[in-house]
C-alpha cells in the first residue's frame, strides 16, 4: 500500500511524505502507482519555491518534501491540489492508496 501523508505546521504546510508501493497490479501494469507517480513530480515541478529552501529525498518507494519556510501562496495552491488528486485516487483505490493530512505543533 501506498501511505501518502500531508503534515502541517499552524495551518501552514510542512511537509508530504510518500512510502510504500501499492500493489494493485503486476510491475508495469500498476495504475495507482503510475497515477501517483505521475502527479507528484507533474505537480511539483511547479512550484516556485527556490530548492534551497526545501529539502527533498527519494529512493525506491519513499518520497519526502520539506518546506524549510512558508509557501507562498501560489505554492500553497500547488500542494492543495497534489491533496485533492490524491484524495480523489485514495477514495477510489482505498486497498492500495491511503491518505493521512495530520497537524503538527
Amino acid at each position: 500500500m501506498i501511505k501518502v501523508t500531508f503534515t502541517y505546521q499552524n495551518k501552514k504546510f510542512f511537509a508530504l511524505e510518500v512510502k510504500g508501493h501499492a500493489n494493485s497490479a503486476p510491475y508495469g501494469h500498476d495504475l495507482v502507482c503510475a497515477a501517483v507517480s505521475g502527479v507528484l513530480p507533474g505537480a511539483l515541478n511547479a512550484l516556485e519555491l527556490d530548492p534551497c529552501e526545501s529539502e527533498w529525498k527519494e529512493s525506491d518507494g519513499y518520497f519526502l518534501f520539506k518546506a524549510k519556510k512558508e509557501l507562498s501562496e501560489h505554492d500553497e495552491t500547488v500542494i492543495e491540489t497534489i491533496y485533492v488528486i490524491i484524495e480523489g485516487l485514495a477514495e477510489a483505490y482505498s486497498k492500495h492508496l491511503s491518505l493521512e493530512r495530520k497537524e503538527t505543533p
